[in-house]
């Protein structure tokens, strides 16, 4: 059996909340684009797929591979932080 050390654990953590609080980022997106008068079918489907990447990636993401835990941390941890 493998054991995580505690950095580990609230890395991967960190990791899948970032991830899922972008994806939220993007639901926010498709309900303001959805109240425009006249929405833009293009960006909602567009804004979909990104979300759904976005799920396919935190999905595969393991605790064990420290380099994409670490870059999904940085990556959206950027864009987290730009929206507020």
């Amino acid at each position: 059996m493998t054991t995580w050390t505690d950095e580990q654990l609230a890395d991967y953590e960190c990791a899948l909340e970032t991830i899922g609080n972008v994806i939220a980022l993007k639901a926010r997106d498709i309900e303001e684009e959805k109240a425009k008068s006249a929405p833009d079918a293009d960006r909602i489907t567009e804004l979909r797929r990104q979300q759904a990447e976005l799920a396919d990636e935190r999905s595969r993401l393991r605790i064990g591979n420290h380099d994409a835990v670490a870059r999904a941390i940085e990556q959206y941890g950027k864009l987290v932080r730009a929206s507020a």
